[in-house]
């Protein structure tokens, strides 16, 4: 797995959990 690929899968596993709205550089 790239680094970028899991950058990704982190990501995602984030919107799946919610964790993105504490993301402040994410859009």
């Amino acid at each position: 797995m790239s680094r970028l690929d899991k950058e990704e899968q982190e990501i995602l596993d984030a919107f799946d959990t919610g964790d993105l709205k504490l993301s402040p550089d994410s859009e």
